[in-house]
């Protein structure tokens, strides 16, 4: 029988288990639930968060941050988990102590919040006693909240902020494909300047396309985010998101895609009665589970469009556009032909990786900047983040510091062709699935077709041209299966 590793943030506060998330290099703990008031229905979830190499320059380009975007799950007495409404007043919610100042922007949704530097800087965040003002009469929650729920959980996702203003699509280069070189100078994707030239406009002035500001996950999701969300899912939402069934016993791999994919059944769930599937991580395959070694920092492939959908439904966020990806990608810098995501045409990919599967996942030959062509070498997605040291060229990253736009696995796009995508407004998650497990959003692209849901920025396993920011080999594709080839990054507007 395997076992599960003692690495584990969860403790019992009065009747309710509450619990912290582990993402890359984004630390929560010591959650606990405090001043309850009953005659504004509303509660302070405080927890302790921390997170490395953080930043924020307001004082030269590209003006931008870095932030955790924090959200609630709460699991009622009829086993089933739901997602909190938090107050939308930003100073409800409380920053915690720590060496620097920080701020929250809580989205209009209410769905979720922002947490990040109120002044420039760089380096560690940490903040021990945040609070977050959970509106629990919103969920119809009892004043009896410790016989009404029995666990509370926050989450972190890493994101970064791309700021308002005009930038160019297509390179001018040899891209497959490629948008005609031109400036995107208009929020509104109906009019002249919205949309790219040779190509009908969508049939929304709200379609995403890149202009207004938004934030984008720093990373793809990795093997312990998608676990993570597996585990807050009922039984027939789980046989959704993965390939083998959850009454399977423990050991079964979620996906048989496989390539450094090592995320297993932990507990077996059942059909009848329904009970849910307990879902970790085994990386080095020695049956003791979400040990230091155990991949959960390895970007997540073998997610179909449905899968990074629902992921992106459950959390509050939304799919990204092709604009916003070529945006994210060089910012308002002037475009290069053929470039890459860190803006030049030169590249270095990993060949061999030392500390495989853990925390410090990085590859070999230092001069690596990318992941790709490593069908004879790395043989899948790396650690997100292993090559983030140094300049933007030798990390990889964009202009706005999002990293392995280019390789390491497919980001899936809403296109600007397809007739379901341009029907796309950018509408955000509510943080629920339907019965199935399915994205509920109205105006995404369909999750049973993935029609509208192309593919950007190349792969491991491709060839480097895919991987240029203004290729659009894949981009109007439609594929609707798993592969280890496939991955997922999500983003939200901001008003």
């Amino acid at each position: 029988m395997k076992k599960f590793s003692l690495i584990q943030f969860t403790l019992i506060i009065f009747l309710l288990s509450v619990s912290g998330t582990l993402a890359n290099n984004l630390l929560i703990t010591n959650v606990s639930m405090l001043g309850q008031n009953t005659a504004l229905k509303q509660v302070m979830v405080k927890f302790d968060i921390s997170w490395d190499n953080s930043w924020r320059n307001m004082s030269s380009a590209p003006f931008n941050w870095d932030a955790a975007y924090l959200f609630i799950k709460y699991k009622r007495t009829n086993g089933l988990w739901y997602h909190a409404t938090l107050s939308k007043l930003d100073n409800a919610h409380f920053t915690g102590t720590m060496g620097t100042s920080a701020t929250f922007s809580t989205h209009d949704s209410a769905k979720g919040t922002f947490f990040y530097r109120s002044g420039d800087g760089n380096g560690t965040i940490s903040s021990a006693g945040v609070k977050l003002c959970w509106r629990y009469g919103f969920d119809g929650v009892s004043d009896t909240m410790n016989n009404a729920i029995t666990s509370v959980q926050v989450f972190g996702i890493e994101m970064v902020y791309v700021p308002q203003g005009s930038f160019q699509i297509g390179s001018g280069g040899t891209g497959y494909n490629e948008f005609t070189l031109q400036t995107i100078n208009t929020s509104d994707a109906t009019a002249a300047g919205g949309h790219p030239t040779a190509y009908s406009a969508p049939t929304t002035p709200y379609w995403p396309n890149g202009y207004n500001s938004f934030y984008c996950m720093k990373y793809e999701i990795t093997q312990r985010q998608y676990v993570a969300f597996l585990n807050t899912l009922t039984y027939q939402q789980q046989v959704s998101r993965v390939d083998n069934p959850p009454n399977f016993g423990p050991g079964t791999l979620a996906f048989n895609g496989g390539y450094r994919n090592r995320i297993e059944i932990m507990a077996s769930g059942s059909p009848l009665p329904p009970s849910s599937a307990t879902f970790a991580c085994d990386f080095n395959n020695n049956g003791i589970y979400d040990e230091p070694a155990d991949g959960q920092y390895i970007a997540c492939n073998n997610l179909k469009w449905a899968d990074g959908t629902a992921y992106a439904d459950w959390s509050g966020l939304r799919p990204m556009t092709e604009l916003e990806y070529e945006k994210a990608c060089r910012g308002t810098l002037p475009a290069v032909p053929d470039e890459y995501a860190w803006g030049t045409t030169t590249y270095a990919s990993a060949t061999i990786l030392s500390n495989a599967g853990t925390p410090n996942e990085a590859p070999a030959n230092v001069e690596a900047n990318c992941n790709w062509g490593n069908w004879l070498y790395v043989q899948g997605p790396m650690r997100v983040g292993s090559c983030a040291s140094g300049s933007r060229v030798s990390m990889g990253a964009s202009y706005y510091g999002i990293m392995e736009l280019s390789g390491n696995l497919w980001e899936r796009a809403v296109d600007i062709y397809r007739t379901p995508s341009k029907a796309f407004n950018g509408l955000p998650g509510d943080g629920s699935l339907d019965a199935n497990g399915d994205a509920n959003t109205p105006n995404w692209p369909p999750n049973s077709t993935a029609e509208g849901g192309g593919f950007r920025g190349g792969t491991w396993y491709g060839y480097d041209n895919r991987a240029r920011v203004s290729d659009r080999m894949s981009a109007q594709d439609v594929t609707n299966y798993r592969t280890n080839i496939y991955g997922f990054r999500c983003v939200l507007s901001m008003p």
